[in-house]
């Protein structure tokens, strides 16, 4: 897979080394996102010892996760692979796309996105999929103004309680990545 390299953005696959910074974004990006519509108790599950034992776990799996780096620091992960479900219209999905929230609108989740489109393209597939939380708004928005379009809601339970999340397709990779690369900065 050919390393994606936008402005000061790298993304590159993730390596066991990575867990930790990984962790820590994942974790600051859960709870800026995530605050004003996940349970208080529901967020506190959130952890950086938790985060990172799931993120070790999934390096190294049948998916592939990446990291946007910029100045050698870890700034966001992605991570994405095939899903078993006959139903959706795309068998890929971007399972997580998570940007330290000081580096949001900088380009990380651009080159992330567009690498995971790349990857699903040059494997075969004309689409993918990505879900989020039907109460992050400024994700979908995000989501939708580059072409996607809502697929299905799904309940998911988090900690204690039920959310509604969103799948939003994608049906022209090429055409996903030069929208992202034609973001200005």
């Amino acid at each position: 897979m050919d390393n994606a390299v936008t402005g000061l953005v790298h993304v590159r696959p993730a390596t066991l080394d990575d867990v930790g910074a990984m962790a820590i974004c994942h974790t600051r990006s859960i709870r800026d996102a995530y605050k004003g519509f996940l349970h208080p108790a529901d967020l506190a599950i959130f952890t950086e010892p938790e985060t990172a034992a799931r993120i070790a776990g999934q390096i190294g799996s049948s998916d592939t996760v990446l990291v946007a780096v910029v100045a050698g620091q870890v700034v966001g992960h992605a991570r994405w692979g095939m899903v078993d479900a006959d139903y959706w219209p795309y068998q890929v999905l971007v399972h997580a796309l998570f940007i330290d929230p000081g580096h949001q609108r900088h380009r990380a989740g651009s080159a992330l996105l567009c690498e995971c489109a790349l990857g699903a393209y040059s494997g075969g597939h004309d689409g993918m999929m990505i879900g989020a939380f039907i109460d992050n708004k400024p994700a979908i928005e995000w989501y939708t103004r580059l072409g996607g379009r809502v697929v299905e809601e799904a309940p998911l339970e988090v900690g204690s309680n039920s959310y509604v999340s969103v799948f939003i397709a994608f049906d022209d990779l090429p055409g996903l990545c030069a929208r992202l690369s034609s973001i200005p900065s």
